[in-house]
């Protein structure tokens, strides 16, 4: 096998003859790593190779691709990772749950049907205008939480697997807190830290059949304080207390996590009201160390990537 050869990428689609508007995608890898992921009988399962699923979750990720690609779906691997480096990971579930509302929902409420004008829905992830358009517009839809939700749960479109060595030092792009780059810190001993600005905070980890399990005990990370008018601008703190993690998309140089947040806002002190709790669905891109100083990376990429500094040194 060639050196060029060895580079092209395969691409799974998936469409209806009965429903034009669907056309999902999902990107495999290069022939070469899936000779690497198949059994001896060249057959790949998605417990090998998750991606062999061809999701909303996986379509979106594509469009984030095609997007920090300038306008143009990667050809080869160095084409797919440089563009890996510029995907904005907040996207992928909001698209996703766009993705699900158009195909899933819309016999119930029209108008989120795949908007006029476009072919299919990768036509139509293809507008960046249109497309986070409507995802601003469904986003008030009383259905989509309920999709967010939906993907998150569903062990079909994350992966919920959590790989042995899922330890180490994550760079993360950016954020809840004042959308800025974090660390994420997994330790082997089943404890870690986030470190965020001037904030910080510990917490155990654990795996289960539902992804990634953070506890950060109590009173947990701060995210916010601010005043409250019925208490007089007195002001109550939020705090985030627990983190289920699933694995939305995951590459030679980052993860995509999936996340539901519990949130906890504790009232001002000497106010006698009970903690408001919520449990919020996002996603957020983290770069793992290891991964981006591999040598075969670096060489991959022919650029210097440069790690944000986030309250703390590698």
């Amino acid at each position: 096998m060639g050196e060029e050869e060895s580079s092209e990428l395969v691409v799974l689609y998936a469409s209806s003859p009965e429903r034009p508007e669907i056309k999902l995608v999902s990107l495999l890898g290069t022939i070469e790593q899936l000779r690497d992921s198949a059994n001896s009988d060249f057959v790949i399962t998605r417990e090998q190779l998750f991606a062999v699923n061809i999701t909303n979750v996986t379509t979106a990720y594509y469009s984030l691709l095609y997007h920090a690609n300038s306008g143009a779906y990667p050809a080869d691997i160095k084409s797919a990772i440089r563009a890996n480096l510029s995907t904005n990971g907040e996207l992928l579930l909001p698209l996703a749950a766009a993705i699900k509302l158009m195909l899933d929902f819309s016999s119930e409420e029209p108008g989120l049907a795949l908007p006029s004008g476009y072919s299919d829905v990768m036509h139509w992830l293809e507008d960046r205008v249109a497309s986070t358009s409507y995802v601003t517009r469904v986003s008030r839809s009383p259905y989509y939480k309920e999709a967010l939700n939906n993907i998150i749960d569903s062990s079909d479109l994350v992966n919920k697997t959590v790989s042995e060595d899922i330890a180490g030092h994550y760079f993360v792009k950016s954020t809840e807190i004042n959308n800025v780059p974090a660390q994420l810190v997994l330790n082997d001993d089943a404890t870690g830290s986030w470190h965020e600005n001037a904030r910080s905070a510990e917490f155990t980890w654990s795996t289960s059949a539902d992804g990634l399990n953070l506890d950060f005990g109590w009173p947990g990370l701060e995210i916010s304080t601010q005043p409250v008018s019925q208490f007089y601008g007195a002001n109550a703190t939020k705090y985030l207390r627990q983190a289920q993690l699933t694995l939305a998309s995951e590459s030679a140089v980052d993860i995509i996590f999936s996340a539901k947040l519990k949130h906890v806002t504790d009232p001002p002190i000497g106010i006698n009201v009970a903690p408001v709790e919520e449990t919020l669905s996002s996603s957020f891109k983290a770069f793992k160390q290891s991964s981006l100083t591999d040598a075969f990376t670096a060489l991959a990429l022919e650029q210097e990537y440069v790690i944000p500094y986030a309250g703390i040194y590698p």
